[in-house]
């Protein structure tokens, strides 16, 4: 019987899309490689394996998958453990509106992102857009795509990443006001 290959995950670094791929892949601990495309000159390569151009793509068995929601049911179906969202769908909707609910009742959102130490890293993470359209005031660290989101002082508040010190004191200037 055949060894089957290692997961290959071709993605954009700085994608919300791409972003929920990996996390997919890391909280599973799904065993794979990644490999950064450039927009643009990616579509050739995609298209050919998939007959499209979107990513995140996700080689999984000798098969092409594309697109991040088909992704992460597929490795949901795959990798049941641990699970994503609850088997039950009633109890998963229950849970995605529980999230929803605590986001409309916040009165502030913080995410501070770093790059790691191998150079992963956000890129715009899902969550902000998610609070911004809840009209939160943000808090965040300018790394990656953050500030093309996020004008410091503008749509909200940027520190430095790896500063707990500008983190706490625009913390308390934001729950002070």
């Amino acid at each position: 019987m055949p060894t089957e290959t290692r997961p290959e995950l071709l993605h954009f670094r700085y994608s919300p899309y791409n972003e929920k791929v990996r996390w997919a892949l890391d909280l599973k601990r799904v065993a794979h490689r990644r490999r950064s495309l450039m927009p643009g000159p990616h579509m050739p390569m995609v298209n050919k394996r998939t007959g499209q151009t979107a990513t995140p793509v996700l080689r999984l068995g000798g098969e092409w998958l594309a697109g991040s929601a088909n992704i992460i049911a597929v490795l949901e179906a795959r990798y049941p453990e641990p699970a994503l969202y609850p088997a039950d769908p009633t109890r998963c909707e229950a849970a995605l509106a529980i999230a929803s609910e605590a986001m409309r009742q916040a009165h502030l959102f913080v995410l501070p992102s770093k790059i790691a130490e191998d150079g992963d890293r956000d890129g715009l993470p899902n969550v902000l857009m998610e609070a911004a359209s809840q009209r939160l005031p943000l808090l965040s660290t300018a790394v990656s795509a953050i500030p093309e989101f996020i004008a410091d002082g503008t749509h909200g508040t940027l520190v430095p990443p790896g500063d707990p010190e500008a983190l706490a004191t625009a913390l308390e200037h934001l729950i002070a006001n």
